[in-house]
């Protein structure tokens, strides 16, 4: 049975019959709830590709945050900053993406307060499809920022060392 959008009540017998000639779906055929999620992060894709500073939070963040807790903290509180890095990571790895998902949190409020969610409202989609999308889209953003974490982590950990440049060195000579 179709129900017409305009007044609630059952539609005409024919309804279906010219949505098929007319080739539109029926007026109660809504997306399914993969699609409508699908949507929602190819549009998450689309500000990052018109928007392109908000990549800066995935490369620069991560490579500032990574740095400063192994050179400027490592050395001061375990003693050696590849020491200290094993034991940061993980947390640096946390912080970068909880620092992340605040855009996906401001983004989704921009849209709350523009109206933009209750147009989607009126859309016959799978109701947590935005905020799905949203975070869907955003695991890209999320996986750069890894990936950076990462490689500054291994790249700061597999770097050449000179003679007397940890504290473990110097204090070996000292005996």
């Amino acid at each position: 049975m179709t129900i017409d959008q305009t007044t609630g009540r059952p539609a005409a017998p024919g309804t279906r019959l010219i949505s098929a000639v007319a080739g539109a779906p029926p007026p109660d055929a809504g997306a399914s709830p993969l699609g409508a999620t699908l949507a929602f992060a190819w549009r998450v894709l689309l500000k990052i590709r018109h928007v392109p500073e908000q990549l800066l939070d995935a490369t620069l963040f991560p490579i500032m945050f990574t740095l400063m807790f192994t050179y400027v903290f490592g050395g001061a509180m375990i003693g050696s900053p590849e020491a200290y890095l094993r034991y940061a990571l993980p947390g640096i790895l946390a912080q970068t993406i909880v620092f992340m998902m605040m855009y996906t949190a401001v983004t989704l409020n921009t849209d709350l307060g523009q109206g933009v969610f209750d147009r989607f409202r009126s859309q016959p989609i799978w109701r947590p499809a935005p905020l799905v999308g949203a975070l869907l889209g955003d695991t890209l953003r999320y996986s750069i920022a890894s990936a950076f974490v990462i490689g500054i982590a291994t790249a700061c950990s597999t770097a050449p060392r000179t003679p007397g440049t940890s504290r473990s060195s110097s204090a070996s000579r000292a005996r």
